[in-house]
């Protein structure tokens, strides 16, 4: 069943305005004596999004790219023949086979498993960091801009939920849970090991001098790498396992994203006038103003190359926590008011205008069965 381009914007409305109305009742009961039925309903707040992802049909740019792959990996015969033989993540080729064993080779159930892992993933992110951040404001801004491209970009919105969750053991600085939950991600996409030294540069007081050094090298070496890209980039799609990513052409010639930058702007602005308070009250969530940064960097670079810009959404996601927690912070009233409805705003006018009349990832019109 197609459901028409009007219909269709206003079913991913409602979910995104359902799911944060969900996501508020929760916050306002867990603020009462009834905690675990808060959480309860904090974690229900998944249904809608997920069914709504689970049902679609023919949509999402790489929809039958992602069926086609289903086929390829499970005609191997079994889980190590395909990981051996084939060039696709390990994480990805178990889930493939778990759908052909216990789902009956039925592959509408990749689709469904990784929605809810995706949708899983990123709910506990936010709910762990529940008393530091405004979880409503962090739920809104996920759902606007990552649910949709999530139907199109699986494997790499999967890993990326990991990371996201994976933040939290940077926080508690458990350095071995955090390199399994960057290893789980990088089994689904390669690109997740680029999250390795964070770790490191999150580590920081922020107020010494070795702590401002760290984030200097870190950005340098950063930009370096940026800079010698493209002769990076080539050399790691003749490797083996990388040997996919050579679809993403090198455009020498490309002019610089400032476009990026312009439309990132209001968030630049919110974080960098409250950047100073926010280390103070926070200096964890102040740090992850760092990821953003970065991915800002890797914007203003991505007309020089597709993948430039698929990685900056992985630095870029870090908004979730960072303007929630802005919004936490506020002491004055009329100010988190301010914050809260530019915020709002903002991300239903980025939702409107590039996720549905955009079309970014194709999910427009919603297609089921």
């Amino acid at each position: 069943m197609i459901v028409t381009v009007g219909h269709s914007y206003l079913l991913y409305y409602f979910i995104v305005i359902s799911t944060y109305i969900i996501v508020n009742i929760s916050a306002r009961v867990s603020r009462t004596n009834y905690t675990k039925l808060g959480k309860i309903i904090f974690y229900l707040a998944i249904l809608i999004p997920w069914i709504i992802a689970s049902n679609r049909y023919g949509i999402g740019t790489d929809y039958y790219n992602y069926e086609k792959m289903y086929y390829n990996i499970t005609n191997f015969g079994s889980i190590l023949e395909s990981i051996i033989n084939s060039s696709y993540e390990p994480g990805w080729i178990i889930l493939n086979y778990v759908v052909k064993y216990i789902f009956n080779n039925e592959v509408k159930y990749i689709f469904v498993i990784s929605s809810l892992l995706i949708l899983f993933f990123n709910f506990s992110a936010i709910y762990t960091y529940r008393k530091r951040i405004n979880m409503s404001i962090a739920i809104f801004i996920l759902m606007c801009t990552l649910y949709n491209p999530s139907f199109n970009i699986i494997r790499q919105s999967l890993a990326m939920a990991i990371l996201l969750f994976s933040l939290k053991y940077i926080d508690e600085k458990k350095v071995l849970k955090f390199i399994l939950l960057v290893v789980l991600a990088g089994s689904f996409h390669y690109s997740a090991f680029i999250f390795v030294p964070v770790y490191w540069v999150l580590n920081n007081n922020y107020y010494n001098f070795w702590s401002k050094f760290k984030i200097f090298v870190f950005y340098l070496l950063f930009i370096l790498i940026v800079v010698q890209f493209e002769p990076l980039f080539n050399s790691l799609i003749n490797v083996g396992v990388f040997s996919k990513y050579n679809i993403y052409e090198i455009n020498s010639n490309g002019s610089i994203g400032i476009g990026n930058i312009i439309v990132r702007l209001p968030v630049i602005l919110i974080i960098l006038l409250n950047l100073k308070e926010l280390r103070k009250k926070d200096p964890f969530m102040g740090g992850v103003t760092v990821l953003y940064f970065i991915s800002l960097i890797l914007y203003f670079l991505g007309y020089k190359a597709d993948y430039l810009a698929r990685i900056a959404v992985t630095f870029e996601m870090m908004q979730i926590f960072i303007l929630s927690s802005i919004i936490r912070s506020q002491n004055d009233l009329s100010r988190k008011y301010l914050y809260y409805l530019l915020i709002i705003l903002y991300y239903f006018i980025y939702f409107t205008y590039f996720i549905l009349m955009g079309n970014y990832g194709e999910t427009i019109p919603y297609i089921t069965k």
